[in-house]
């Protein structure tokens, strides 16, 4: 509280501070380069937005063609829905994620299944060797 006194008035009358703080930070790990700066997606450390972010960028500019289409779908489907509310911002490890449930799917016989997550793993590696343009405003 800040005690001022008026000109006009006689006396003392206490005002409520301010209330505006400075703007907070989001943890580094989320800071991303801006969006003209490109740099390689890493899927063993990315947030739900990032990702999002990658996968919107790829299907804008109209790089998905064949398999891609699939193998992005794929990758939305390893987020839990509730994740984009709760911990957008947390990053997760995606290539273990496929790389499980690729394990499942070979465990349990589902061999079209294998077939899809090691093509997506294999796509996912190929995709970290380039550059990405991933904008993330936490």
């Amino acid at each position: 509280m800040e005690v001022t006194s008026s000109t006009i008035t006689v006396g003392m009358f206490a005002l409520p501070a301010t209330t505006m703080q400075k703007p907070i930070e989001p943890p580094s790990e989320t800071k991303i380069l801006g969006y003209s700066t490109p740099r390689a997606v890493d899927f063993s450390n990315i947030t739900p937005r990032q990702l999002q972010a990658y996968l919107d960028d790829r299907l804008m500019s109209g790089q998905i063609d064949g398999p891609d289409g699939l193998y992005c779908t794929t990758l939305f489907g390893a987020i839990p829905g509730e994740w984009y509310a709760e911990r957008p911002d947390v990053p997760m490890d995606f290539t273990a994620t496929i790389s499980s449930m690729a394990g499942f799917a070979r465990d349990n016989g589902f061999s079209k299944l294998v077939s899809l997550y090691d093509g997506l793993m294999d796509w996912m590696k190929m995709m970290e060797t380039q550059p990405a343009r991933i904008s993330v405003i936490a």
